[in-house]
């Protein structure tokens, strides 16, 4: 049974990032309110009839889901109000977070988290991550991130990790520790058919930037950790079968990697029952180059960090899907 439930309510966005995931075609389109409310509704009926002992999620993604402020914000109190012990994720660039407009928000703040994407120091994330009008974005992000951790909102920062972002890491994670005051920090590696990058040097990312966090006491998480599901059962992708991804174009994917990515994509119906019959694609995720990956890094975990042979609380905040 579907346990968390992602929407896309946007797949516009107001950055225009080097690698985003989203096919140029599929950028651009907006939802339509009344429909992402009809959707709400019916998964918190299937929520709340449901014996699980997991506990419901709601997770927005995009492009960025705060172009939609007033649905996201209606919509995390409506699932809250409903199911008080639920949890709601929003994944978003941060800039255009303002603490006045967070404050329907602010009783169920504790339930509230943010996954903010910040890419590195300054000059690393605005060449990497342009803002729409020219603008610093990450001071914007900056903004935002502090606007959030003020309203006592928690918060967590993703970046993504490649060959320039790798540069700036002991600066970058010396500001979160010591600037921000976070202790953890999500680690999304760079590899796709646009930017690809070889097993070994994808290996030596993670592991700089796993000595790197031992050296500030920060705790890492990241996408990278779902590749250890065959070493690790608890960190196994169940995309597909416990999470469903609705998104603005009334399709069912089973994350937001698929989106705009396949043909032969169910559309959302009234007969939807929450099930994820025939979404389950997360096998492709686990490729022999995946797998030979997944080895070494499980090797560096026994070897130096046995605490990350196990799913840690940071884990289960960012990640739906485990």
């Amino acid at each position: 049974m579907i346990t968390t439930l992602y929407l896309m309510p946007a797949q516009q966005c107001n950055c225009r990032c080097d690698y985003c995931y989203l096919p140029d075609e599929e950028k651009g389109k907006m939802g339509d309110a009344d429909f992402f409310i009809s959707v709400v509704e019916r998964f918190i009926l299937k929520a709340s009839a449901s014996n699980g002992r997991e506990k419901p999620q709601l997770r927005f993604t995009g492009g960025e889901p705060y172009l939609e402020f007033d649905l996201v914000r209606n919509l995390s109190v409506r699932f809250l109000e409903s199911i008080p012990d639920a949890m709601v994720v929003i994944n978003t660039n941060g800039t255009l977070i303002d603490e006045s407009d967070l404050a329907p928000m602010f009783k169920f703040r504790n339930n509230i988290h943010h996954v903010v994407s910040l890419d590195g120091t300054e000059s690393i994330h605005n060449a990497r991550r342009h803002y729409n009008n020219g603008g610093n974005g990450y001071q914007k992000v900056l903004s935002g991130i502090r606007a959030l951790m003020e309203l006592g909102f928690p918060t967590y920062i993703n970046m993504v990790l490649d060959r320039i972002s790798a540069e700036g890491l002991g600066e970058f994670m010396w500001f979160i520790r010591h600037s921000l005051g976070l202790d953890t920090l999500s680690v999304s590696l760079l590899h796709s058919d646009d930017f690809p990058i070889s097993v070994g040097e994808r290996f030596a990312l993670l592991q700089s930037a796993y000595r790197t966090a031992k050296k500030y006491d920060i705790t890492l998480t990241g996408h990278h950790r779902l590749l250890l599901g065959d070493k690790i059962p608890a960190l196994r992708c169940r995309a597909g079968e416990k999470t469903v991804l609705v998104s603005s174009d009334r399709k069912l994917n089973a994350c937001q990697r698929f989106v705009g990515k396949d043909d032969d994509v169910p559309d959302y119906g009234e007969d939807y029952d929450f099930e994820g019959a025939s979404l389950s694609k997360s096998e492709c995720c686990y490729t022999n180059e995946v797998k030979h990956l997944a080895d070494k890094l499980y090797r560096l975990y026994e070897k130096e960090y046995p605490q990350y042979l196990g799913v840690n609380q940071v884990d289960r905040i960012l990640f739906g899907t485990i």
